[in-house]
């Protein structure tokens, strides 16, 4: 009978020494990484309320039936391709068009843009009001009109904004 009884118990302890040498450090490092995963999670969470919340505050200035979007990176090149076919469109001749150097001000990335208008009245308030429709958040800083040789000129810094943190083109 003890013969048996140690027959059936070697296979049992060698299982419990198993268990504690090689699986128990294993299911620790699981644990541990699972206690990690959540409070990553938890964080991702935060993160994109605080997101939420700045996007709030910048639509603050807009009409509630806007449309306008807070990218994550400031896309130049196509927002220069959008005012290039606004400009088009409303037949409004571009005499200058220079972005300045961008800002970061705590989560927000916002980048100046020097442009000079020329054209009729109508065409140049067509312009503003489809740079308004745009779906990049557009603010316009400086307006000024001023009348050259029977033309309207219109010097504008606009501002576009996006989410700090990320590449901006």
């Amino acid at each position: 009978m003890g013969r048996n009884r140690l027959v059936v118990l070697t296979p049992i302890i060698i299982i419990i020494i198993i268990y504690f040498l090689l699986l128990g450090p294993k299911l620790t490092k699981v644990v541990a990484l699972q206690e990690k995963m959540e409070e990553r999670i938890k964080e991702r969470a935060r993160l994109q309320r605080l997101n939420s919340n700045i996007k709030a505050k910048l639509k603050a200035d807009l009409p509630v039936d806007s449309k306008v979007e807070l990218n994550a990176k400031i896309k130049l090149s196509t927002f220069l391709v959008k005012i290039e076919k606004l400009v088009t469109n409303t037949k409004v001749k571009l005499k200058s068009l220079a972005p300045q150097a961008k800002k970061e001000e705590k989560q927000v990335v916002k980048l100046p843009i020097d442009l000079i208008l020329e054209g009729k009245y109508s065409n140049l308030v067509q312009f503003l009001t489809q740079l308004k429709n745009l779906k990049q958040f557009v603010k316009i800083k400086n307006l000024k009109l001023i009348v050259k040789q029977n033309k309207l000129q219109t010097h504008l810094r606009l501002f576009i904004y996006a989410m700090s943190g990320e590449r901006n083109d």
